[in-house]
């Protein structure tokens, strides 16, 4: 059932229709939570001290490698529903997933995401001027 349902999820990342991709980001939270966990009862999202959690190996990597993936393209989503819906869910997993898989799984999506703004912004001022040194150019003719 499960790879039948991971297998599914291409085709809706790539729906034509934003409101399908934003429902879509916003249910790979439980989704992941289902295939993390054995329980029937999904853990808190915050461990007391000295809590563990015990984690269904093969779910665990359904979503650390299928899933995030999905999540790392829905954060740059054309439409900025889709991008919220798949932040917050993207924020929420991470209080799920294992601390040392933090840092190579879940903290280069915002990284990523924060360098290529700040790729636009440069390149937007890099525009600008150009713009305005044509314009003072054609002033001086």
């Amino acid at each position: 059932t499960l790879r039948c349902l991971i297998s599914l999820l291409h085709p809706l990342v790539s729906d034509a229709e934003s409101i399908i991709r934003q429902h879509l980001a916003s249910q790979l939270l439980p989704l992941s939570v289902a295939c993390m966990f054995d329980t029937p009862n999904p853990p808190s999202p915050f461990l007391k001290e000295g809590e563990t959690r015990k984690y269904h190996a093969q779910g665990y990597k359904i979503v650390t490698s299928s899933i995030l993936n999905h999540l790392n393209n829905l954060v740059v989503d054309s439409d900025v529903d889709v991008r919220k819906a798949a932040s917050d869910t993207l924020a929420t997993l991470a209080l799920y997933i294992k601390q040392e898989d933090i840092a190579p799984m879940i903290l280069p999506i915002p990284l990523r995401l924060a360098h290529e703004q700040k790729q636009r912004q440069g390149n937007n001022l890099v525009s600008k001027i150009e713009k305005d040194s044509v314009n003072r150019a054609e002033d001086l003719r």
